[in-house]
């Protein structure tokens, strides 16, 4: 390819976009041809990277090309401006989307905990089982209350995040079998429901409450959370609609992607509730009062948020030029 011949070929079309991106103000029609400059102008970018042009002219036009990029999207203003839009637009939205889905989860969930709770209780042989007499009372007068103060808080509290992101990443892993994860959930609060049984026959149902609710509450509905992330992309892939699968695990990778950090976050909030305000000297009700103010505030910032994204017609993928376009 002849470089310079190329450059005075459409060096106008660079030179007039360029001029349109330090414009402060554009009428519609500006608009419209800022946008079909900034196509034409990215094809060209992706020619001349293709071939061996002069990295001077590369250089300036991936300049021009971000430059519209930014004035098309609306560009927030660095990086404190692009954490926020993060926060209160692209997280929200997407836990938003999967609502639904988690509510469904839940509803699931809390049946299998209470399920397995009452069969266990009312089925001594199922304890038996599982440890003597002597055993079961061990564990729910003395070992479930010192699981959380055994370790360093700091060091609990690493153990904890680790141990509940690797479930949370093992499951949206494993959404392709469409089993796994719903396995792996049924499992947990199967669990749960049994420590509940253990600690009514042989401790004291209260202390159980007592323990487990001022972590547990954003603990589980992450579990579940990530178990409905795994459950949405199943799904999208096993129907996806009019686009091909490839293109639909593609989306929905773009929209879950959010989710998967946001779940990072509220699984070390709820690393700290346990670590250090469940074994506190607190009284029960304080705690649980803490926990639930806490669990509600992330909820309402969720609601609030994603809603008023989704009003404005918002979706949390990304757009045309950065996904990629589809003929």
């Amino acid at each position: 390819m002849d470089i310079d011949a190329y450059s005075a070929r459409h060096r106008s079309q660079w030179d007039r976009l360029e001029t349109l991106n330090r414009k402060r103000r554009l009428s519609g029609e500006e608009v419209d041809e800022l946008v079909g400059l900034y196509q034409r102008t990215s094809s060209d970018l992706a020619t001349l990277t293709s071939t061996a042009a002069d990295p001077d002219l590369v250089i300036e036009l991936t300049h021009i090309v971000q430059n519209a990029r930014g004035r098309i999207n609306g560009t927030r203003g660095g990086a404190v401006k692009s954490v926020g839009y993060f926060f209160t637009v692209t997280l929200p939205l997407a836990i938003y989307r999967l609502g639904p889905v988690f509510l469904a989860t839940m509803l699931f969930s809390l049946f299998i905990a209470v399920f397995v709770g009452f069969w266990v209780y009312n089925h001594p042989e199922i304890m038996s089982a599982q440890g003597s007499d002597l055993e079961l009372q061990q564990y729910a007068q003395e070992a479930f209350a010192a699981y959380y103060s055994n370790y360093p808080a700091p060091d609990f509290m690493a153990q904890v995040w680790t141990h509940n992101a690797t479930i949370a990443v093992i499951m949206v892993a494993t959404f392709f079998t469409g089993v796994y994860p719903i396995y792996l959930l049924v499992q947990n609060f199967a669990m749960v429901g049994f420590a509940g049984a253990v600690m009514a026959k042989y401790g004291d149902i209260g202390v159980f409450f007592g323990l487990i609710t001022p972590h547990g509450i954003l603990e589980l509905s992450c579990i579940i959370f990530a178990t409905a992330v795994a459950v949405r992309m199943f799904w999208g892939i096993l129907v996806p609609g009019p686009r091909t699968r490839v293109e639909a695990f593609a989306a929905l990778g773009r929209e879950i992607l959010p989710v998967a950090i946001g779940l990072i976050i509220l699984l070390a909030i709820s690393g700290v509730e346990e670590a250090f305000l469940t074994p506190s000297p607190l009284l029960p009700a304080v705690k649980v009062f803490i926990a639930v103010v806490v669990y509600a505030l992330l909820a309402a910032w969720v609601v609030v948020w994603g809603r008023r994204a989704k009003a404005l017609g918002l979706t949390g993928d990304l757009a045309a030029d950065q996904a990629g376009y589809v003929a």
